[in-house]
């Protein structure tokens, strides 16, 4: 986590150095957001000027849990799970575009388990999405034991949706997620390119009710 505070650090102070006083404006504000963010933060737009000299992968996370916004950088890779964290320490585990894992959110999640094939690997074309899936989440209670939920999903290929990733426009099919058992009933949506790769998405994360928005800023 310190690792990427001096990473971020770095960054600044190198472009601080070399950028102008609009630009400097700019680039606190992003920096200010990754090192303090906080559910008291405003929105802030991040747009591509403010992040265009940054040459790491960053994702962008909104949840209406704890967490309102966070800029996340990615820490530790294995296999095909990345840690991203962001400036406070707050931790998120990816298997390609699905969080399996999360830390300092209030959420809990330990775990993600996905019945055979992952269609949310970011390396599965589209066309060989299945219908139906089963997931199983795994939470860490305040008495620290686990609570588990099984679901069985559908996925459904709806319309091509226009969404908006750093002003830029893209069209990208919306695919939804209706997940059910005898206790839950949720709706995930990914927005995803041709060859599978998903560069937004809504997630279930809580049994509370909390969602995550992913939005890949740069891969």
């Amino acid at each position: 986590m310190e690792i990427a505070k001096y990473i971020v650090l770095f960054l600044a102070l190198f472009l601080f150095s070399c950028s102008s006083n609009r630009d400097n404006e700019n680039l606190k504000k992003l920096v200010d957001l990754y090192l303090n963010q906080n559910n008291k933060n405003e929105i802030i737009e991040i747009t591509e000027e403010k992040i265009k000299h940054i040459n790491y992968p960053i994702i962008e996370i909104r949840t209406n849990g704890m967490l309102s916004q966070g800029v996340f950088l990615p820490m530790t890779t294995r296999d095909n799970y990345i840690n991203w964290t962001s400036g406070i320490g707050q931790i998120v585990t990816l298997d390609g575009g699905s969080i399996t894992k999360t830390y300092g959110m209030d959420v809990y999640l330990n775990s993600l388990e996905i019945e055979n094939i992952n269609p949310f690997n970011n390396k599965t074309n589209l066309n060989f999405w299945p219908e139906n899936i089963e997931k199983t989440y795994k939470f860490v209670q305040p008495n620290y034991e686990e609570l588990k939920i099984s679901v069985k999903c559908r996925l459904t290929k709806e319309n091509r949706e226009k969404i908006y990733l750093l002003e830029k426009q893209y069209n990208f099919l919306k695919v939804k997620e209706s997940c059910y058992n005898k206790s839950f009933v949720f709706t995930n949506y990914y927005w995803v390119n041709s060859s599978g790769f998903i560069w937004k998405s809504k997630q279930w994360i809580s049994p509370n009710g909390v969602y995550a928005n992913i939005y890949v800023l740069k891969k």
